[in-house]
């Protein structure tokens, strides 16, 4: 796993973790009528971000960044390959 992939990986699970706590405050804690609105807003926002998040290491894209490693790797290797013998 790549310095990349690890930083991805722990801003999603620090990102989903905030939504959950955030998603509890809103449920068990009284917010003020002034207030509601941004709730609403902030929870939809970040629910949209959660379902990106999910896309990503579920759907295509995760997919595609795999088989751009492994494309990568297999030119590489082609590469050598190619390479003179001394």
């Amino acid at each position: 796993m790549t310095t990349s992939e690890q930083t991805q990986r722990n801003l999603a699970y620090a990102f989903i973790g905030g939504y959950y706590i955030i998603i509890l405050a809103v449920l068990f804690f009284p917010i003020q009528e002034a207030q509601q609105q941004i709730a609403n807003i902030l929870v939809g926002t970040l629910t949209v971000s959660v379902a990106a998040i999910i896309g990503f290491y579920y759907g295509t894209s995760m997919s595609s960044n795999k088989k751009t490693d492994i494309l990568a790797a297999q030119q590489k290797v082609e590469a050598k390959r190619e390479e003179p013998s001394a």
